[in-house]
């Protein structure tokens, strides 16, 4: 835990990181030293090596060479840390810790509002401004302000000349973000850059591979937290989930009725539209 705000960090590289950041801040008798190849910075007691670790990949540099090790992974695919129940590999054993509370279903970070417990602790900052109301981020341009820095970014697109749209060359249909466009490309294109291990299949995005490489695996990491059943896609959860919930988000513009998922919304709606070109074809009778 960081002594100055408190917030929890689960490595202690980045907990070095962040604490350096605030010795930075609150403290002015910062000096830099030099010791031959080594650089290091001097704040009172605390002594933090500058960044002298450098990739031999992609050249960027790190203060620990335990951070440079495990971003090293990243360029050479090696993941050593395998789970016990779907032996899913990992680059960091953080990363693996969190993964096996899908299966274990523990959650170790309870909200002291509602008492609503979460996996991560990033979720649980994240679920604890709905109930405080604080809204950090704020736009710039218009003071609007957001829970989510990514809610933010969102919307500072709308300013930017980054809301422009994107036109696609073959059919003309616009995006507003470039990636966006460049996957969808990939329609006409015929563009296969992600190829699944186990049977070559090609798939014009990753989370598309993803989702097709639990065909293989059996992988099921989402589970109903009322029945236990298990499911390989979060939105087949989602879905599952009303079943026991009675929630029903769509409701129909004609007769407001609602209805659990999207589909079943929208074969309702064809019996308002079809009685409504048949009223149409014998009104134009009389």
């Amino acid at each position: 835990m960081c002594k100055y705000c408190s917030i929890i960090l689960h490595s202690l590289d980045r907990w070095r990181a962040h604490v350096f950041r605030h010795e930075i801040k609150y403290h002015s008798n910062v000096q830099t030293i030099c010791l031959g190849r080594k650089q290091t910075l001097k704040c009172q007691n605390l002594t933090i090596f500058a960044r002298s670790h450098h990739c031999e990949y992609c050249g960027r540099c790190f203060t620990w060479r335990s951070t440079l090790k495990k971003h090293m992974r990243i360029h050479t695919n090696e993941r050593p840390y395998q789970c016990q129940y779907c032996h899913k590999c990992f680059t960091q054993s953080s990363s693996l810790n969190v993964h096996v509370r899908i299966h274990t279903q523990e959650k170790p970070y309870q909200c002291e509002y509602c008492l609503k417990r979460f996996m991560r602790s990033c979720t649980l900052t994240k679920h604890i401004k709905t109930h405080t109301a604080e809204k950090p981020h704020q736009c710039e341009f218009c003071q609007s302000c957001f829970f989510q820095r990514n809610s933010l970014l969102r919307h500072m697109r709308t300013h930017a000349k980054e809301s422009q749209n994107y036109m696609c060359e073959y059919c003309q249909k616009s995006f507003k973000r470039s990636n966006s466009l460049k996957v969808h490309i990939r329609v006409h294109t015929k563009e296969r850059p992600y190829h699944c291990s186990y049977c070559q299949k090609g798939f014009p995005e990753q989370s598309s591979l993803k989702r097709h490489i639990r065909t293989h695996t059996k992988e099921k990491p989402y589970r109903c937290s009322y029945c236990q059943t298990c499911f390989a896609l979060k939105g087949t959860l989602k879905r599952h989930i009303r079943i026991h919930t009675k929630e029903k988000p769509y409701q129909c513009d004609y007769c407001q009725t609602c209805f659990a998922q999207r589909s079943i919304l929208t074969a309702h709606i064809k019996t308002h539209t079809r009685e409504k070109i048949v009223y149409q074809a014998v009104s134009t009778q009389y």
